[in-house]
Order: C-alpha cells, then sequence, then structure tokens
C-alpha cells in the first residue's frame, strides 16, 4: 500500500499557513517510491530518529537532505538516494547512479 504523497504536502500546507513558516520547527522528508513504512522500489531505510534527538536535545535542526538507503534482503545496499526536505526532490546530477552523492536536492518546479 501506498501512501499518496499529496496527503501529506497538503497537511504541511496547512500547517504553514496556520502556524506560519514550519523551517524552524518541523521538516517533511518524502520517500520516493517507498510503500506504506518500508518496502517499494525506492530507498526505505533513514536514521530520522537521530535528527529528531539531536534536535531536541542540542538545538540542531536537521540538515536539508539526509541519506535513504534501500537494502536486499540480506541486508546488503542496493543503493542510496538523498532525502530533501520538502518542498525539494532529488535530481540526478552524475556519477554512480546507486550512490547519493550523484543526486543534488532541487526545488520542485
Amino acid at each position: 500500500m501506498l501512501v499518496q504523497p499529496y496527503v501529506s504536502t497538503r497537511l504541511h500546507a496547512v500547517l504553514e499557513d496556520r502556524a506560519g513558516k514550519l523551517a524552524n520547527n518541523s521538516r517533511l522528508y518524502m520517500f520516493p517510491g517507498m510503500g506504506h513504512c518500508v518496502g517499494g522500489v525506492g530507498a526505505d531505510g533513514a536514521d530520522l530518529i537521530s535528527g529528531i534527538v539531536n534536535w531536541l536535545e542540542k538545538g540542531v535542526a536537521p540538515d536539508d537532505s539526509l541519506l535513504a538507503t534501500k537494502f536486499d534482503n540480506a541486508r546488503n545496499v542496493l543503493f542510496t538516494r538523498p532525502l530533501c526536505a520538502y518542498p525539494n526532490s532529488y535530481k540526478y546530477h552524475n556519477g554512480d547512479p546507486n550512490d547519493a552523492q550523484s543526486y543534488q536536492c532541487k526545488k520542485n518546479k
């Protein structure tokens, strides 16, 4: 089952309209191709908890991009992708298409 991305982006827009600029206290990261919570064709593993803990305990907000990983059943890395803070998404730049460093976060048009 896939969660339709527009549900999250609409909620984010409503919250921003009501609370003002959310960049100071929230981040929305989209997982392209990921099923509900895990699975799908996209990268579906990321350490989101460390970012939350650092933000709450140390006042250090997460970066505009995080690292997401796709593993096979034996936990071997198949590929990595950047998770870009909404409204940005990743675009291929150059290099190995299985490496997150080959992509850049760009603002959606």
